[in-house]
């Protein structure tokens, strides 16, 4: 992993709790990529992970290695006062990743004010009070 795959300063990450079903994640997180569980019956992606595949209930299954960019397919931005004593500028996602799985995160060092549907965003990782790194998405700029 490499520093540029950091994200500084932000807010804490609680959790997660790291198992037997979810080591597989957290593994490829500490070593900066990005893997999910690819069904080897129906070809199927699927996040979270879990024991079976959502689709077709096989539990036989590759843990693939993603590019880490796509878009935002869609987005919230909680306005309830509770939530700017957590972050003012939290924004949560889904992310359609370029493999085609989508995954629940947050967007971070963006504005929300200029998040849209389809941004280009790329991962990055940020170290949870667990110990484990948790994947974020940030602006993807080309640059890397």
């Amino acid at each position: 992993m490499t520093a540029a795959n950091l994200v500084a300063g932000q807010p804490r990450f609680i959790g997660p709790d790291v198992d037997d079903v979810n080591r597989f994640f957290f593994d490829a997180t500490r070593d900066g990529r990005l893997a999910f569980q690819k069904c080897r019956s129906c070809a199927e992606w699927w996040s979270p992970p879990a024991l079976a595949c959502f689709n077709c209930g096989a539990t036989e299954f590759d843990v693939v290695t993603t590019g880490g960019r796509g878009f935002v397919h869609t987005y919230a931005i909680p306005r309830r006062p509770s939530a700017a004593l957590i972050d003012e500028n939290i924004v949560f996602a889904v992310i359609e990743l370029d493999e085609g799985v989508r995954y629940f995160s947050r967007l971070m060092d963006v504005d929300p004010s200029v998040v849209n549907f389809d941004m280009r965003v790329v991962v990055r990782f940020v170290p949870a009070e667990t110990g484990a790194l948790v994947p974020v998405f940030v602006p993807d700029r080309g640059d890397e």
